[in-house]
């Protein structure tokens, strides 16, 4: 929906508006270089209010039979090149990271500094071992972990924010700060909140402060056992990744599956879309 610029900028001034998004102009078919969305950016700047843009993938078959309008090549950071030049001071973060656009995010990222990018549930979108290599990793390797924050898109389905939070957690390619980077330390940095708050409200959830905790616990573990198989002289135990889904999370996502099932068979939705949904689309998080 759209809202005079001058309304939002007493919305700022009056009633403590303190972020702008998530802007989903892309279900709408509205490119992030759209000239309309030009005097939103130049209030952001001069609010110094940041912006949360969506550049990435919606549900399987979105521009199908959800948002016609929606369109992929939306999702390219390379859209925003132009928008950064006019607006250098705008916070700006990407949920979703555009992807698939991977290798365009990084060179982005790499030219623009105010740049962010946020996971926004994409964890569970893919095979995990695709997500870490192809997304995850490559975009730490690139240099840009302290720009990345934790998402999980989770409006639908909460039950999964604990699994996506666990497949960040069982990345064993990154280190305990680098995951309290992207857990809340970049957050912190980015919306100019206090890291400490940020960190103490990120323990207060039980499955976070477990989760957290039992990475650190392991990270124990593994150093212990490396140099106790060291002094022995014993191979090392090859260390453990990945976290199956539990019997209960698992019989919540069948559930889950069923109503979205339902919701394409209804009359609403073609017989074409009715097979879609039964015979193609998997919403099993983190399975081919």
């Amino acid at each position: 929906d759209s809202i005079p610029v001058d309304s939002l900028k007493s919305l700022v001034q009056n009633e403590g508006l303190d972020i702008l998004g998530e802007i989903s102009n892309q279900y709408g078919g509205i490119a992030p270089n759209d000239p309309r969305m030009l005097p939103y950016y130049a209030l952001a700047e001069e609010m110094d209010v940041p912006i949360l843009l969506h550049m990435g993938s919606g549900l399987p078959g979105t521009p199908l039979f959800l948002n016609p309008e929606y369109e992929v090549a939306h999702s390219n950071p390379l859209l925003l090149e132009k928008v950064l030049k006019k607006y250098p001071k705008m916070r700006i973060s990407v949920a979703h990271y555009g992807e698939p656009f991977i290798d365009e995010l990084i060179a982005m990222m790499y030219h623009y500094p105010q740049l962010y990018v946020d996971l926004g549930g994409i964890q569970w979108c893919y095979p995990s071992e695709y997500f870490y290599q192809s997304h995850l990793k490559k975009l730490v390797d690139a240099g840009f972990g302290k720009r990345i924050m934790f998402g999980s898109d989770m409006i639908i389905w909460p039950e999964l924010i604990a699994e996506s939070i666990a497949i960040i957690n069982d990345a064993d390619f990154l280190t305990y700060e680098q995951k309290s980077d992207i857990f809340y330390n970049n957050a912190a940095r980015f919306l100019r909140l206090s890291k400490d708050w940020c960190k103490s409200y990120f323990f207060k959830q039980p499955i976070n402060y477990i989760i957290m905790k039992n990475q650190f616990l392991r990270s124990i573990t593994t150093v212990l056992t490396i140099a106790f198989a060291t002094s022995c002289k014993q191979p090392v135990p090859e260390a453990k990744s990945g976290k199956e889904y539990s019997a209960q999370i698992q019989k919540i996502i069948e559930e889950k599956n069923e109503q979205i099932q339902g919701f394409y068979a209804s009359g609403m939705i073609d017989s074409a879309a009715t097979h879609f949904a039964g015979n193609s689309i998997q919403f099993m998080p983190n399975q081919p």
